[in-house]
């Protein structure tokens, strides 16, 4: 707040709520404000930040109706009719302008896929996990689930058989991490102190951490728009990498499912004797 009343702060960040308050206390003013910046549009628009983010925006709309001097963007992965429709006024005129993220999808990242029955998940993924170490290189490696009690369990189970891994969401496996916790986890990632990271869909929100070079998922999503992603988190700045679904017979039909939609080809491979090879074909 003390920064706000300097008259060189140029840039300010903050999540919808916080700024609302801020805004409403005369702590922070928009009258003279040009760029607005949305990101990750998807989740602001989402049905638990929605009310915050339109009375936002309708706020910001207010105090710089006059100046008319406004240019706003709202930023994700993924922009849907749903989202682009739910941005409120400032967006009315929008235009979209897509980037190229399906060249990305399909040319920079490798898909793969390997069976595992559910009891043995954890199992294949250790396996997985000593597979793509090599002496070269060191892989860093990010794994989804969809809930935060099944990540604890993968964590849990993984630094039992000693696999140097961290986790990004709560103890109580109901939300992500936060404060110096979170923070102690990222940079222990990003170091090199731990070679995988577990987390959950949304505690890997806005997350950019270089050189990824594998995401393992260990389920399928429903929408689309979930893998597109977890995809994300690799093959950034140019680089290539490779995203892995370890599931069963039921989540392999949905994946597959996915191949047809999303229009990328995912490899099935398997693990065998330590190494990473593609099936052998059934006779």
């Amino acid at each position: 707040m003390k920064n706000l009343k300097r008259k060189n702060t140029s840039v300010v960040v903050g999540n919808p709520g916080r700024l609302l308050v801020l805004a409403k206390m005369g702590k922070l003013k928009f009258s003279d404000l040009r760029f607005l910046i949305l990101d990750e549009a998807d989740r602001l628009t989402a049905q638990e930040c929605r009310e915050e983010t339109e009375e936002l925006l309708s706020f910001i709309e207010r105090e710089t109706r006059r100046s008319g001097n406004l240019c706003a963007a709202a930023c994700s992965a993924t922009v849907g009719k749903k989202t682009a429709a739910q941005l409120g006024p400032l967006f009315e005129t929008a235009e979209i302008v897509e980037s190229e993220d399906h060249e990305i999808l399909r040319e920079k990242i490798e898909h793969w896929a390997i069976f595992s029955e559910k009891r043995r998940k954890i199992q294949t993924l250790r396996s997985l996990l000593a597979a793509i170490k090599t002496k070269k290189s060191r892989a860093r490696t990010l794994i989804f689930t969809s809930r935060g009690d099944e990540a604890e369990m993968a964590l849990s189970r993984l630094l039992y058989h000693h696999v140097n891994a961290a986790g990004l969401y709560s103890k109580s496996g109901k939300k992500p991490l936060a404060g110096a916790a979170r923070k102690e986890a990222l940079d222990s990632f990003r170091e090199g102190k731990v070679d995988a990271l577990v987390s959950t869909d949304l505690a890997a929100r806005g997350l950019d951490i270089p050189d990824i070079t594998h995401v393992i998922a260990l389920d399928v999503p429903q929408d689309g728009e979930v893998y597109i992603h977890r995809c994300g988190r690799t093959a950034r700045a140019g680089k290539r990498g490779i995203m892995v679904t370890i599931g069963d017979e039921t989540q392999m039909r949905l994946l597959a499912s996915l191949e047809k939609k999303l229009k990328i080809k995912i490899c099935p491979k398997e693990l065998y004797e330590g190494r990473i090879c593609a099936p052998l074909p059934v006779e």
